[in-house]
């Protein structure tokens, strides 16, 4: 397993950083007479969350920020730069669905799904993978001490069967400072194991998400299909 592969799945299941499509337009009958305004799908209105969903997770994940925000990847020492930022998609059965959209040197990750639940944020797709089942990414009133379990399983580039078991905590609140400016984060580990067939690789990850902002580091380290360490990271350099 590569972590190119897994890196941006877990990207989403532990912060925010970084992701899936709203609903396609409805097209017009190919027969029918419209308007110009009339073929112009209304995009759906943030206004329309409920306030039962703008709970802690909520902010803590920067879903209520409309801000592109740049981010740096460091794969393996390789960086490059990239933008990404959170598109609310609508309302679907009481949840709030929202796409995390990235360019650039971030593109490579692919986007990705979320739900708003009243009880936090759930990873639901990653790229093309739909996560089965939808991950908890952060309760809703994510607190130091918190920690919740996590299993789920997704289809890797080859259409092999992937899994993962794992936990993760909130562990502590810290103070962070990057090239975007100084902020009060909520530090989120996670450590668990990656299955693909008959291969294991251990997991573990760090994420620092601040209120209103959203992610702004996190780190993952695992082991490539000949068993060599690898890691990635990324950290916000710049506001939005």
């Amino acid at each position: 397993m590569k972590v190119r592969t897994l890196a941006p799945w877990f990207a989403l299941l532990s912060a925010a950083l970084l992701m899936g499509c709203g609903p396609k337009p409805t097209e017009a009958p190919k027969d029918a007479e419209t308007k110009p305004e009339e073929q112009a799908t209304k995009a759906p209105d943030p206004s329309e969350i409920p306030e039962n969903l703008k709970h802690g997770g909520f902010k803590f994940y920067g879903l209520d920020s409309t801000a592109e925000e740049t981010y740096e990847l460091d794969r393996n020492g390789v960086k490059l730069e990239g933008a990404q930022k959170a598109v609310f998609a609508g309302m679907v059965d009481g949840k709030a669905t929202f796409t995390i959209e990235r360019s650039a040197g971030l593109s490579d990750l692919g986007n990705e799904t979320l739900e708003v639940r009243e009880d936090g944020i759930y990873l639901v797709k990653s790229g093309e993978n739909t996560v089965d089942p939808a991950v908890l990414s952060l309760p809703k009133d994510p607190k130091v001490g918190d920690s919740w379990p996590v299993s789920a399983q997704f289809t890797g580039p080859t259409g092999e069967k992937v899994s993962i078991k794992a936990t993760q905590k909130v562990t502590k609140q810290e103070k962070l400072t990057t090239k975007a400016g100084d902020f009060d984060c909520l530090v989120v580990t996670m450590s668990g194991e990656l299955t693909s067939g008959d291969k294991k690789s251990p997991v573990t990850g760090t994420s620092w998400y601040a209120s209103g902002v959203g992610t702004v580091k996190l780190t993952v380290t695992s082991k490539d299909a000949d068993g060599k360490p690898t890691s990635y990271s990324v950290t916000l350099i710049k506001r939005g």
